[in-house]
């Protein structure tokens, strides 16, 4: 029961969506070798991404969407430019002054083969 109400919920939430939808689709109409079917997936999984609660995998993808684990495992297969996606992503929808920013915070461990801990 509670995996059909949250797989209803998820499909609201994917539902809800439409405005990120319009941005990624001008982005994917805008590069270079991504078909219909391929951009028609990286909407599907980016709000599937944005929806499933914990491990993410073809599994839990096929369980929260109609299509089947085949589905995802052959479209993964495909290359896809993300470098060129979020590059048309940013220059569409930010202002001219941008700023990269890196966080390369980690957990300490310690063991024989730490380096200085």
């Amino acid at each position: 029961m509670f995996r059909y109400v949250y797989k209803v919920f998820l499909m609201k939430i994917i539902a809800g969506l439409t405005s990120h939808k319009v941005h990624i689709n001008k982005a994917l109409n805008q590069m270079q070798n991504v078909n219909k079917s391929q951009s028609k997936f990286i909407c599907i999984i980016l709000g599937l991404f944005l929806g499933i609660i914990g491990r993410i995998n073809f599994l839990q993808l096929s369980r929260y969407s109609k299509y089947g684990e085949q589905y995802f495992r052959k479209q993964f297969s495909n290359n896809f430019n993300f470098m060129e996606f979020n590059r048309i992503l940013i220059q569409s929808n930010c202002s001219s002054t941008l700023a990269i920013a890196f966080d390369p915070c980690h957990i300490s461990k310690s063991g024989k083969k730490t380096a200085q801990v």
